[in-house]
């Protein structure tokens, strides 16, 4: 079961339908706001994930005006992931190289890891005239 966001949702109905590749099927299970969908994929238990990965497409950032490419999914990838997953390209880590990361842990300076979880409000505009936190 995935949450996805589709363009345009108004053109996918809540009904059981077969696509490419492999006549792979997919059923809406509800709709949300602002194109966001409920979505299951039927895969074959021992796909340890390959199906989903061949089927989705890297999330890159809205100031990339293209399409996504077989190479992104390693371009849009930094030295810090360990879990597949991410809706956002983790642009502010792209510079960073095992050799630059070993250079300022030599110079003194402590890292730690952390997951960030972005979500799908990413791609989203924001959508209130009030930024207060209620």
């Amino acid at each position: 079961m995935w949450e996805c966001l589709v363009r345009p949702g108004r053109k996918l109905p809540s009904v059981k339908q077969s696509f490419w590749p492999r006549r792979t099927t997919r059923e809406i299970l509800s709709r949300g706001e602002l194109g966001l969908r409920t979505v299951v994929f039927p895969l074959p238990a021992r796909d340890g994930g390959s199906a989903s990965g061949k089927l989705g497409h890297v999330p890159l950032p809205p100031y990339i005006e293209r399409e996504d490419e077989s190479a992104d999914r390693s371009r849009y990838q930094t030295i810090f992931a360990s879990h597949p997953g991410a809706v956002a390209a983790p642009t502010a880590g792209l510079h960073f190289t095992p050799g630059i990361l070993e250079r300022i842990r030599a110079r003194g300076v402590e890292t730690c890891e952390i997951t960030l979880d972005v979500g799908l409000g990413t791609f989203q505009p924001i959508h209130t005239d009030d930024l207060k936190i209620t």
